[in-house]
């Protein structure tokens, strides 16, 4: 797990600093083969500097000046930098352009900029009354609790890996991918916590003690899952990138979301019905990705409102879309 270790930083999806650290890999800080803080390699470095006369009072100078080989704001040298930097210049530009708007009828109205400004998805805040009826469904799902367990441990991580199996996604063969996946997650990720915030849903465990989740509750808020929002933000970029590959792919991609969102209810941490918001606003991040790739000409505008205390999820077997992008070598070598 040597390249993949920056992603136990995700487990609870509480921080970003372990997000991206699959890039560190075997180049970390410039030092191809070494670990990054070796002071054993340091001292090594600062004795053989000085034996080859590196020390000797005359600089030398590279030619040619890098100075004039990177222009300015280019899109050229962004290739040259870490996946690291490349990953927080693309979220801040996509995050730039979203916004996050209340309304008095307890909406979330969430938009993104794509040749104007354009509505994203409307989730609005259900009722305690709902929320009290959904408990129940929190109750009879958590008999899956001995079945769902290792699972449901293992999910507490970045969903990564299970992407990774199903499709063969290697680090350094389809490091593109890679790093797509990463970005589309990321900003599920924080579009999840800026609608929660607004929503302010408790927990299952918040209305009765008969709960009794089986691992720590997240302390936000409960609506949209965000699990399932970035479940299904990466089948669906997955999806289109699997393009006419593997008929069964979309499939199985769409059913693993669907179980990792539902996984979060049987341990008794979400509701069903945050599940299908999630997968409502997972949906609408993938294809304002999408969109603003050139793979889709527009994004479809998305709601969701409950008002039924027994609504649950999954409603049925697949439960997402499947896009087809030509424009790539799909999950050919990157």
């Amino acid at each position: 797990m040597s390249s993949n270790s920056g992603w136990s930083g995700w487990s609870g999806w509480s921080g970003w600093s372990g997000w991206s650290g699959w890039s560190d890999g075997p180049q970390a800080g410039g030092l191809v083969g070494a670990a990054p803080g070796n002071p054993m390699l340091a001292d090594a470095i600062i004795r053989t500097r000085a034996g080859i006369g590196a020390t000797d009072g005359q600089l030398s100078y590279r030619k040619p000046d890098p100075a004039t080989t990177l222009p300015f704001n280019s899109a050229y040298v962004f290739n040259r930098w870490d996946p690291n930097v490349r990953f927080y210049v693309l979220l801040s530009e996509l995050m730039s352009g979203m916004t996050f708007e209340p309304s008095e009828e307890k909406e979330i109205i969430v938009s993104a900029d794509c040749k104007g400004k354009l509505k994203l998805i409307t989730l609005t805040q259900p009722s305690a009354v709902v929320l009290k009826g959904q408990c129940k469904l929190v109750q009879s799902w958590s008999e899956l609790r001995n079945d769902r367990l290792t699972e449901i441990m293992s999910e507490m991580a970045p969903q990564v890996a299970y992407w990774s199996s199903m499709l063969n996604l290697q680090p350094q063969r389809h490091k593109w991918t890679m790093e797509l996946l990463n970005l589309a997650l990321g900003v599920a990720a924080i579009t999840s916590f800026r609608i929660k915030h607004v929503l302010a849903i408790p927990r299952p465990s918040a209305f009765s003690p008969d709960i009794q989740p089986i691992i720590a509750v997240p302390e936000h808020g409960s609506l949209p899952s965000g699990h399932a929002t970035e479940a299904y933000a990466a089948a669906n970029i997955l999806s289109a990138l699997a393009g006419r590959c593997d008929c069964n792919a979309h499939t199985r991609l769409f059913t693993q979301a669907s179980r990792i969102a539902i996984n979060r209810t049987i341990a008794g941490v979400h509701f069903p019905m945050d599940s299908e918001a999630g997968k409502r606003v997972g949906t609408a991040v993938a294809e304002m990705l999408l969109t603003k790739a050139d793979a889709l000409k527009r994004w479809n505008p998305r709601t969701f409102v409950n008002t039924k205390e027994d609504f649950d999820f999954p409603q049925s077997a697949d439960s997402g879309h499947s896009y087809v992008v030509d424009t790539a070598e799909n999950l050919e070598e990157d």
